[in-house]
């Protein structure tokens, strides 16, 4: 994953509420894309989720975010619910 912001584990979970589960798996040099293979492996998806949120680039994250949105909105959306996405992505 070349587009992850952060090359070791550590630097990507500061501030980060992780599980007990992932912190268990946590090692503070793994390169951030082993650390986030590792918690999908281990079906820690929310922490997974947490993650990659964190460590993807932030225009990246709020692509991924808007995609997640266009996902649980209605086919119609609510015109101000609408032009906040369509502001967010652009």
């Amino acid at each position: 994953m070349p587009k992850l912001r952060f090359a070791r584990a550590a630097e990507a979970v500061a501030g980060l509420d992780l599980s007990a589960e992932a912190k268990a798996l946590f090692a503070p040099n793994a390169p951030t894309s082993a650390y986030l293979k590792a918690l999908i492996d281990a079906e820690l998806y929310a922490d997974a989720i947490r993650l990659l949120g964190i460590a993807l680039p932030r225009r990246e994250a709020v692509w991924w975010g808007c995609l997640a949105a266009r996902g649980a909105l209605p086919a119609e959306p609510a015109p101000a619910d609408g032009a906040a996405l369509e502001a967010a992505e652009a």
